[in-house]
């Protein structure tokens, strides 16, 4: 009998001890579940925030490309309006001068200092007064070879 008791006793306590871990576990279960939750909220929150960012960064990228054909195309009417009206037009039967309008209309970039003719072979170039001649067909300084223009790219 007393056996019997004991037996009895330890069944209540393993039932008692049973019941704390089924609680335990529970609230476990719902702390777990909710901090679950929680995670899921903020993945989809992120997720929201990263395709619309997406999206802005694919409107970016397309208005950056249509910029670049619109400068592009601002570039070819630049070229087709400097082609139509020359830079510097030379004086008739100028041999010099002809050269050197050759020359100053087919730079892509013009020059930010312009030539202003004098006389036959005679320019004010900036402040500087300069004096070309035909060299074998090519346009030449008293101090600088026009083979390069090194001289010209200064400006």
């Amino acid at each position: 009998m007393e056996q019997l008791c004991c037996i009895k006793e330890d069944l209540h306590q393993l039932c008692e001890e049973m019941e704390r871990v089924k609680e335990l576990h529970q609230n476990t279960k719902i702390s777990v579940m909710q901090s679950l939750q929680d995670a899921s909220d903020y993945l989809f929150r992120q997720a929201e925030s990263t395709l619309n960012e997406s999206k802005t960064i694919d409107r970016l990228i397309d208005d950056i490309e249509d910029k670049e054909k619109e400068i592009e195309n601002l570039k070819q009417l630049i070229d087709k309006a400097r082609k139509r009206v020359p830079l510097y037009i030379p004086i008739k039967d100028d041999a010099i001068d002809t050269a050197l309008a050759e020359y100053l209309n087919s730079r892509t970039d013009p020059l930010a200092v312009p030539f202003t003719r004098e006389d036959q072979g005679v320019y004010i170039f900036g402040t500087r007064k300069i004096y070309l001649k035909l060299d074998f067909g090519k346009i030449s300084s008293k101090f600088y070879l026009s083979k390069n223009w090194r001289w010209i790219h200064a400006y």
